[in-house]
């Protein structure tokens, strides 16, 4: 779906925003309150932890495996494929041929997998996303199940990373500069704008890629049809003609929309679930461990142009 136009695209997104909305708005949103809660509950366990493996990386698998309906025993399954998956340009720029060999078979892996799931969802039906691709409403074309099982694997990658970053991002410049902190606590009322801004400031995805698809002249250069081109969304959401003062963070800020989802056609489809994830994370967190500091203010970014990843977070947690 990512990689394609009308009427593909047309026909994919609309069968899983037919799913996707509905399901976000009846059932997912208790979903991941039900997740944040266990997760802060086993963080006051330990004390101190990494916050990128201990939850922003876990909750939104956690949560698109609820969407989708995967049952928890397949979840590291399909988890895996998603990780592999990432790594199938730089095995193909490097010629592995053993990578490659790793990522064709945990492909087929996942594809039993699901394949599985969507069979026992025929014969019963679930309030999830799986059951709904599967049974196309009146006017809508039916999906092949090769392509359901794409779709799967995409949504998890796709939604998986980029709440993650955010997540993480977000801490982290939250208790960097207490202030930012305190004044959540103070104002939870301006919390769903913050995220906006934290969306525009920390921008989760640093570039996407796009075909050209007729030749267009952008800042005196013309750019032919059929070239790829690199579009920087985190030079964008930091643009001093857009945004003053665009390298401060400012959780007050009005009028804070960003292209952190994109744009167009191929705007992200699961940035409602991101911002409600991150919201109720953000406001539990505030809620339940208001005494949460980091453990140290040096942090390392993963070696990844596109994405604004941490590698690690030391945090530790008061109740």
């Amino acid at each position: 779906m990512q990689a394609a136009d009308a009427p593909v695209h047309t026909v994919h997104r609309r069968a899983i925003m037919r799913g996707f909305m509905p399901l976000v708005a009846d059932v997912v949103k208790t979903s991941i309150q039900v997740r944040v809660d266990r997760m802060i509950d086993s963080l006051f366990a330990k004390g101190s932890f990494d916050f990128v493996a201990d939850f922003a990386y876990p909750l939104p698998s956690l949560v698109i495996f609820d969407l989708l309906g995967i049952p928890e025993e397949d979840h590291a399954t399909i988890r895996d494929t998603a990780k592999l998956f990432w790594l199938f340009p730089v095995a193909m720029y490097q010629q592995d041929l053993e990578l490659l060999d790793r990522i064709a078979n945990q492909a087929l892996c996942a594809e039993g997998t699901l394949l599985r799931i969507m069979d026992q969802r025929r014969s019963n039906p679930q309030m999830d996303l799986i059951s709904s691709l599967i049974r196309p409403t009146e006017g809508d074309e039916s999906i092949p199940d090769d392509d359901i099982v794409v779709m799967c694997i995409f949504l998890l990658m796709a939604g998986h990373e980029t709440t993650a970053n955010l997540l993480s991002g977000a801490l982290l410049h939250l208790l960097r500069e207490r202030a930012h902190w305190d004044l959540l606590r103070s104002n939870p009322q301006i919390l769903g704008s913050a995220v906006e801004e934290l969306l525009r400031f920390i921008s989760p995805v640093l570039w996407v890629a796009r075909l050209v698809r007729k030749d267009v002249q952008v800042g005196g250069k013309w750019l032919r049809a059929g070239e790829e081109v690199r579009v920087s969304i985190g030079a964008a959401n930091h643009d001093p003609t857009r945004f003053d003062h665009p390298e401060r963070l400012d959780l007050t800020r009005t009028g804070s929309s960003s292209l952190a989802f994109g744009y167009g056609i191929h705007t992200c489809l699961g940035a409602a679930l991101a911002r409600m994830e991150t919201n109720v994370a953000l406001a539990s967190l505030l809620r339940r461990a208001p005494g949460i500091r980091l453990l140290s203010d040096s942090v390392e970014y993963a070696p990844i142009y596109f994405f604004r990843a941490l590698k690690s977070l030391p945090i530790s947690i008061a109740s």
